[in-house]
C-alpha cells in the first residue's frame, strides 16, 4: 500500500497502528512512505497542532504545512501562527477564499455565517484546504 493508493480499510487500518503512539511516529511513517511532494501537514497551530509541528520540525522541516485563514482569525491567531513559523523555520502555506475579507464580504455579504453556515464553512474552510 501507499499513500496514493490507500482505501478505506487501509487507513482503519494506520489509525489502529497509531492509536496511543508519539505524534513523530506517524509522522516519520508518512514521511517514509508518502511521494515526496504528496505529503503537507494542515494545522491551525492550536495546542494539539504545536504537539505535531514541534516533531514535524525535528523531523522533516521541509514538509510544507497548510493553514487556512477563514479571513476571521483573532489577529492574536495569526501572530502566533507567524511566531511559530519563524520559530520552526517550518515552509507554512495560507489558502484564503479571498485575498481579503473585504473581497470576501463583497462577494458574499456581511455575516454569511448567520445566514448559511454550512456554505460559510464550505467557503472559509473545505474549499482553502482542498487546494491545499
Amino acid at each position: 500500500m501507499t499513500a496514493a493508493t490507500a482505501g478505506i480499510e487501509d487507513v482503519r487500518r494506520l489509525n489502529e497502528q497509531f492509536e496511543g503512539a508519539h505524534p513523530a511516529d506517524a509522522i516519520r511513517w508518512a514521511v517514509e512512505n508518502v511521494t515526496p511532494g504528496r505529503l503537507i501537514v494542515a494545522s491551525s497551530f492550536g495546542p494539539t497542532g504545536m504537539v505535531n509541528l514541534h516533531s514535524l520540525a525535528e523531523i522533516a522541516p521541509e514538509v510544507p504545512v497548510a493553514f487556512v485563514d477563514t479571513l476571521y482569525h483573532f489577529p492574536e491567531t495569526l501572530e502566533h501562527a507567524e511566531r511559530v513559523k519563524a520559530h520552526y523555520g517550518l515552509d507554512v502555506r495560507v489558502y484564503r477564499p479571498a485575498a481579503s475579507r473585504e473581497a470576501f464580504e463583497e462577494k458574499y455579504g456581511e455575516q454569511l455565517w448567520k445566514r448559511d453556515l454550512e456554505l460559510f464553512h464550505r467557503l472559509t474552510r473545505v474549499e482553502p484546504m482542498k487546494r491545499a
